[in-house]
């Protein structure tokens, strides 16, 4: 019910042209999963500090999901 923009990244500016905007979203409501047929997602709930510690030993390597981590690890301080 509450989404917090945390601006834009592009992560691939060497390739295309493919900004992606980041948000926090908080007080969320569980729905159904219904993944395409070849989608592969696994579900990680961990506190902030956690999720942190895993980008910073680059057990979290999706840099659009390191920014945004970071960010709200900020913001949320």
């Amino acid at each position: 019910s509450e989404w917090t923009e945390f601006g834009t990244v592009d992560p691939f500016t060497s390739m295309c042209y493919s900004p992606t905007t980041l948000y926090l979203a908080r007080d969320l409501t569980r729905i159904p999963r219904e993944p395409e047929e070849a989608e592969v997602i696994e579900l990680l709930h961990m506190p902030i500090d956690e999720a942190v510690s895993c980008v910073m030993r680059g057990e979290i390597t999706h840099g659009a999901s390191c920014t945004l981590i970071l960010k709200a690890a900020r913001m949320l301080s």
